[in-house]
């Protein structure tokens, strides 16, 4: 009941953005050909003026859609709901197909989706769609440090392909060597490859750089205890 709530009221937020925009263009469109009808100099710059702002709030009005639809993707993602999430996230990319945040969390939307399968071959679709979300996302310019970790993580863990995900982490890392995260991702794909030794190296980096006690220090620890 809470879900579907949620998925009402920011339906509702779409709506009522488009209807308020929707208006708005109409009444410039419409003082715009009152305008142009008279034919002077002077009528015909004010008829340009409210086209102008007509197609402004037109342009307005398909960013605030396209920005809802991502904005509800994601929370229906968030609960869960990864079908009606994908349905909106996609909804958003046929108005913006460069919207980097929908094509994030489409891969990730995706990938998560998989989990629901029991048969590989489900499961392995779901992957390749997040694969392919993911490498579109960060081709069209998105944060490639995020992009980086997700990939290892989808072609680490979820899709077997443990070297791939080491290649993704470590161009992770030479952007950014110091990324905590990014060092477990990387520890932990090293120890699936059964490059033990490689991946205490990690963890005992890791606790040169965080403070002593910290939970991260202490997650190195016990994995370097672990790792004889």
């Amino acid at each position: 009941m809470k879900n579907m709530l949620i998925k009402v009221f920011l339906l509702v937020l779409i709506i009522f953005s488009l209807i308020n925009c929707s208006k708005k263009y109409e009444i410039f469109y419409k003082k715009g050909l009152k305008y142009q009808t008279k034919k002077d100099i002077k009528s015909l710059k004010k008829a340009v003026q409210n086209y102008d702002k007509a197609i402004t709030t037109a342009v307005f009005a398909f960013n605030q859609k396209q920005e809802a639809l991502t904005v509800l993707g994601i929370k229906l993602s968030e609960l869960k709901m990864y079908l009606e999430a994908i349905k909106y996230l996609k909804k958003a990319l046929t108005i913006y197909p460069g919207n980097n945040k929908a094509l994030y969390y489409l891969g990730l939307t995706y990938g998560n989706y998989a989990n629901t399968f029991s048969k590989y071959s489900k499961k392995n679709e779901s992957y390749l769609e997040a694969e392919k979300y993911l490498l579109r996302g960060l081709a069209s310019g998105g944060e490639k440090i995020k992009y980086y970790k997700v990939l290892a993580l989808l072609y680490g863990i979820k899709m077997n392909n443990i070297k791939k995900g080491i290649k993704y982490i470590n161009m992770s890392l030479n952007i950014y060597k110091n990324d905590i995260s990014a060092l477990f991702i990387k520890a932990n794909l090293l120890y699936r490859n059964k490059q033990k030794q490689a991946a205490r190296q990690v963890y005992l980096y890791i606790l040169t750089i965080t403070k002593k006690g910290s939970s991260d220090w202490k997650n190195a620890k016990r994995n370097v205890e672990k790792i004889y």
